[in-house]
């Protein structure tokens, strides 16, 4: 059986962008903290909003003080992404857009806030592929991956069964998540900057041209 439903994480999945976000957390580190970022730490923390992020980071700070801080970062990650001219990863855009052919429903589930999937829409051209009421994203309101509520609510919102879809992530908080919430497939993107070793361990590893190359094998449902 194929899936009738593929849903994407975004951030490190469908953008390869972990230098740009090590980047701009580790500028609000140095001024903040006095410190540079601990990127065995930033690593762990893949996936997580940034509510949840700043929370474990910034503890002693009010949640309004770490509103302005992860606020302040965002501004200088989009300033970033544009600067380098950031396009979605190689392959990825063709292996979307050939799913949507075949009349498979898309969907993001990504933890990136509500500014920065605003600018994502527009600088990528994300409504060409996805529908916008399949776009989930800026749910400060919901426990961060590796939590399954992002994926759990996708999943309600649009009545398909985890049985029926296919989830691709990037980092080991977002493949536990998808996991959590039973798909009946999972894929790791060897995402730049990703530890593949770990990511490896939890789910098959992939890029979008090797997933491109073998659309019919990655659509069909294991038993």
């Amino acid at each position: 059986m194929n899936a009738k439903l593929c849903v994407f994480d975004f951030n490190g999945t469908l953008l390869y962008d972990y230098y740009e976000n090590l980047e701009a957390w580790n500028r609000m580190s140095k001024k903040y903290k006095g410190i540079s970022l601990n990127k065995d730490d930033f690593i762990q923390a893949a996936g997580m909003t940034d509510e949840a992020y700043t929370e474990k980071e910034y503890p002693y700070l009010t949640k309004e003080d770490r509103k302005a801080i992860y606020t302040e970062k965002e501004e200088v990650y989009i300033e970033l992404c544009k600067e380098r001219k950031l396009e979605l990863a190689p392959y990825a855009r063709e292996f979307l857009l050939e799913i949507k052919a075949r009349g498979i429903t898309l969907a993001i589930g990504s933890s990136a806030p509500k500014m920065n999937f605003e600018f994502y829409i527009k600088h990528f051209n994300l409504l060409e592929i996805f529908e916008e009421k399949n776009l989930f994203y800026g749910r400060g309101d919901l426990p961060s991956k590796p939590s399954p509520a992002l994926y759990n609510l996708v999943l309600a919102t649009l009545k398909i069964d985890s049985t029926h879809s296919i989830c691709f992530e990037d980092a080991v908080n977002g493949i536990i998540a998808a996991k959590e919430a039973n798909f009946k497939a999972i894929y790791a993107l060897k995402s730049p900057g990703i530890n593949l070793s770990e990511t490896g361990k939890l789910a098959p590893l992939i890029d979008w041209k090797e997933a491109l190359d073998n659309i019919d094998k990655i659509l069909l449902l294991p038993e």
